[in-house]
């Protein structure tokens, strides 16, 4: 399988609906066949991945962080088993900093701790801050130690502690 990220340059592709647009995952198989692509990344102006493998059993993991010059938006989470890709999901946080005259939104995957329980991922933090829904109009800023994501092999979800 060959990974590849980035934008497509020829139409249709350029902007494939009003908010399916910008970078992207896509893979192709031995036969350069596209059997994988993702959702596009918006006005995101980076995708940048980062691969996580736990042990032997586990899937590959592919933390994308897409951001701009304001900050981090959050981590697309993709994982590679026996050649199959999947999306697990997004998770809408990063990590909120502030000095009291600059703040921040840094990438979350940096802190970021994964545990496998059997099919299952458990995304925690070891951060003081983080912003859920950074850069939205419902960003807040809550304490990393009291949530986590959790992965059950179909949905992704914050869960309060």
């Amino acid at each position: 399988m060959t990974l590849l990220f980035g934008r497509y340059i020829i139409e249709p592709y350029l902007k494939t609906s009003e908010y399916n647009y910008g970078y992207r995952l896509l893979a192709l198989n031995q036969k350069n066949e596209l059997v994988f692509e993702s959702d596009g990344s918006g006005d995101g102006r980076t995708f940048y991945p980062d691969f996580y493998k736990l042990d032997n059993n586990s899937p590959i993991l592919i933390l994308v962080e897409i951001s701009d010059e304001g900050g981090s938006w959050g981590n697309l989470i993709f994982s590679i088993k026996n050649d199959t890709i999947k999306k697990i999901g997004l998770i809408n946080l990063a990590v909120f900093h502030s000095n009291g005259f600059e703040t921040s939104l840094d990438d979350i995957s940096e802190v970021m701790k994964i545990e496998q329980t059997g099919d299952s991922l458990r995304f925690e933090f070891n951060a003081d801050t983080l912003a859920h829904d950074p850069l939205g109009i419902n960003e807040i800023h809550i304490k990393a130690k009291d949530w986590y994501y959790l992965y059950d092999n179909k949905t992704l979800k914050l869960i309060k502690k």
